[in-house]
């Protein structure tokens, strides 16, 4: 073994169980969706397309900590939320 092998951390990010994936699931679980018309550009939380003077879910979730409560907004398209529908996500 070389010195530079000696000196990398044990520490395995592949390991940590909390992921961004874990959380967005937990977002679209707790979530309360509603359908609204999108005045201003918003983009969609999944597909990454431009919601515009269009229909469109928007998603609201209350996260509470030891600190201020925080409330979330995420917005879908119509198909993408129905992705996530029949998936089992939201």
């Amino acid at each position: 073994m070389n010195q530079k092998e000696k000196i990398l951390p044990a520490f395995d990010l592949s390991t940590v169980e909390h992921s961004i994936d874990t959380f967005d699931e937990s977002f679209y679980k707790r979530a309360q969706w509603n359908e609204k018309f999108s005045f201003w550009p918003r983009q969609c939380d999944e597909s990454k397309k431009l919601i515009w003077m269009n229909k469109a879910y928007q998603g609201k979730a209350l996260w509470t900590g030891p600190g201020e409560d925080i409330i979330e907004k995420r917005w879908l398209t119509k198909e993408s939320f129905i992705f996530g529908k029949l998936k089992g996500k939201i």
